[in-house]
This record gives C-alpha cells, structure tokens and sequence, in this order.
C-alpha cells in the first residue's frame, strides 16, 4: 500500500480556491495516462473523481479507490460491451448514467475527467446533485463557465469536447490532440516534458495507486449494490467547503 503524502487533489483546490493552467495541464495529463492505461487492457473506474486522486511527495497523482471498477470490457469484434450498473458518484456521473441507459464505461469514464478538469481550474464543480431532477436538466445542457476565475477559451473548448453527449464525446485519443493538452507553454519548457511515445507509456503505473485490479481479478458481471429510489448506486460529492461548491 502506497502513502499518499500530499492528500488528494481535493485538498489541493480547497487550499487553493483553484488550481492554475499549468498544474491543471500537467495532473489531466497523468489522469488521461491512467485512465487510458487501464481502458487498453479492458478495466474501467466509473468512480473517476477529485477525492480518488491522491497525491505523492512530489505533487504526482495517483489514481486510486477501484470498487466500482470493473474488467474484460475490451471491445469484441468492433464491439464494446455495455454496462448496465449505475455507479459512481452523482456530480460526476455522465447523463447516460444519470438515465439509466445502458452505457459504455469508457465514455462514461471520460465524462466524469472533464468535471475533474471542470474543477481543477474553476475551483468548483460544474453541476449540482443536491436536487436529482435539476442534475439532469444541467448535464443535457451545455456547460456554464464562471466568469471567474479567468480560465482560456482552448481549456474551456476542451471541457465543452468532453461534457458533451455521448455519441459527440470526445474520446482519449482526441483529448491527446487537443490544443489545450498539448500545448508546452515557452517559459515552462525546463520544467515539464510530456511524450505520448511508447517509452514514455511505459510509465504509466506510476499514475495509478497500487489497489488497481488486474483484468482477471475485476467482476465480469455488474455486481448489485444498494440503489436510491432511481436505482443509482450513485454517491453524493462532498461540497461541505465553501472552496468547492458546484456551479450554480
């Protein structure tokens, strides 16, 4: 088991208000690594959120908390399986989700990085679960940015990509391509480097904490869990802090 020094990325907003471009550049990164790292060999998190990213020593995330994951989700024959548990936690949960729809776990994985990304640099959440029926309404909308704090339209551009409906949602590898996410400001140069070769993806692990399951310990079937009265096994975000509310 791992120590994570530095808390979560939670922590890090509620001390901070919110988090500048360039941390938040270099975290969604090591997110996408993870996350991509575990949806190439059929494990999906639907549990993505701000608490489950701890933090080591050296301000590095690590991707953490695997209950909800799930395994054996490669796509067969061009086809990617559905799942049909509704997981996760409700201001992070995709509008698929939200519905009860069959889904597919890796868009919905997708889904709840933007609101993390949402939330790194606006320093709140996007939506507001306190009231299920508006949640809905808010997510099959376009996103509302704040007017503060002051955050580029290329971010912005990319967080519209990824909250975006599911047959639209941008998937891992336009997120890779997207002008925010690659982009290397001049003066920072020295201080970070990112590459999307094979040497560079070979390091991936370390962005996911030791509790990851491998493809043959995760369920194969969607395990029952306990359901609110929209048969949701969904938990609400922790908004206690007056640092981290969501957007409404």
């Amino acid at each position: 088991m791992e120590y994570a020094e530095s808390g979560s990325l939670l922590d890090v907003i509620r001390r901070d208000s919110c988090i500048d471009e360039f941390r938040a550049r270099k975290w969604f990164r090591q997110l996408v690594d993870a996350v991509d790292y575990c949806h190439e060999r059929g494990v999906v998190h639907r549990d993505i959120k701000c608490e489950n990213m701890l933090m080591d020593n050296g301000y590095n995330i690590k991707l953490s908390d695997f209950g909800f994951a799930r395994g054996h989700l490669k796509p067969r024959n061009g086809q990617v399986p559905l799942s049909d548990t509704f997981c996760g936690s409700y201001a992070y949960a995709s509008p698929e989700i939200l519905r009860g729809i069959p889904y597919q776990p890796q868009q919905a994985d997708i889904w709840s990085m933007g609101v993390v990304l949402f939330a790194m640099v606006f320093g709140r959440l996007p939506f507001d679960d306190s009231n299920y029926r508006e949640l809905i309404k808010q997510v099959s909308n376009k996103v509302v940015f704040p007017k503060e704090p002051k955050v580029s339209p290329i971010c912005k551009s990319l967080i519209n990509k990824i909250l975006s409906p599911a047959k639209s949602r941008v998937r891992i590898s336009g997120i890779r391509n997207d002008q925010w996410f690659s982009h290397i400001p001049l003066a920072s140069t020295n201080r970070i480097s990112h590459s999307n070769d094979d040497s560079s993806r070979n390091h991936t692990t370390k962005y996911i904490s030791e509790d990851v399951p491998s493809p043959a310990s995760t369920p194969t079937k969607d395990q029952p869990g306990k359901t609110n009265d929209s048969g949701l096994v969904l938990q609400s975000a922790i908004k206690e802090d007056s640092n981290f509310q969501s957007n409404s």
